[in-house]
C-alpha cells in the first residue's frame, strides 16, 4: 500500500505548481463568513452552494411543463 507521502512525492514540480495555481484561483469563491457582518456583497461557499441547488430545482421545474415524468 502506498503512503500519502509517496504519492505526493510522485508529482513533478510542474504538476505541483499547476495544482497550487488552481487552488489559489478557487479560494476567493470558497470563503466562509465568520463575522456578524458577513461578507457584504461577496457570496461565501454556503451561498454559492444554495444558489446552485435552487437553480437546479428551478431548471427541473421548467422541464416539468414539457415532459410527463410519470410515463
Amino acid at each position: 500500500m502506498a503512503s500519502i507521502k509517496d504519492i505526493l512525492k510522485s508529482y513533478s514540480k510542474g504538476q505541483v505548481s499547476k495544482m497550487r495555481g488552481k487552488v489559489v484561483e478557487t479560494i476567493p469563491r470558497n470563503v466562509y463568513a465568520r463575522t456578524s457582518a458577513g461578507l457584504g456583497t461577496v457570496n461565501d461557499a454556503f451561498d454559492i452552494t444554495i444558489e446552485g441547488v435552487l437553480k437546479r430545482v428551478k431548471d427541473e421545474n421548467k422541464w416539468k411543463e414539457y415532459v410527463d415524468l410519470h410515463s
